[in-house]
């Protein structure tokens, strides 16, 4: 137990192990599962209900409980996927976007459905790709921050 903190580490099966420099907050898992889960309740509410339950039960309780998140984790990633999931909808239905991306799809479906497959790849790996993206952008935003306020020149 750590005493810091008083947190009680639970019972993991072999081949777990608890990583406590992993982000945790907002959950990423809770993120997708909710987002999904809203935009199929946008569609059907029952469906929606029902991946919510699933992605709750299923995904974010053993994650609290194998101490991979804490409950605020969970909620936090579950308000952030259902706020953004309804202003891109009402964003959407207002403007046209959706009728280019069609268009695009009939006109140039080679390169649509391959952006489509890296965005549903990024999705699947938990957005691996995206997370390295703004790894490096803001390792060279803060290097350029640094260099500037210490007085080197950073390159262009």
């Amino acid at each position: 137990m750590d005493q810091a903190v008083a947190f009680q580490m639970p019972y993991l099966p072999d081949g777990m192990i608890h990583v406590p420099e992993a982000t945790s907050f907002p959950s990423g898992h809770a993120a997708v599962l909710f987002s999904l889960a809203v935009g199929l309740w946008l569609v059907s509410r029952t469906l929606g209900l029902l991946a919510a339950l699933h992605g709750f039960a299923i995904v974010c309780l053993p994650r609290l409980y194998f101490g991979r998140h804490y409950a605020t984790d969970i909620l936090a990633g579950a308000v952030l996927a259902i706020a953004t999931v309804l202003v891109v909808n009402e964003l959407l239905r207002r403007g046209s976007l959706v009728q280019r991306l069609r268009v695009w799809s009939e006109t140039r479906p080679g390169a649509f459905y391959s952006l489509f497959f890296l965005c549903s790849l990024d999705i699947a790996t938990d957005f691996a790709y995206a997370k390295t993206v703004l790894r490096l952008v803001g390792s060279v935003h803060i290097t350029r921050v640094v260099m500037s306020v210490v007085g080197v020149v950073a390159p262009a």
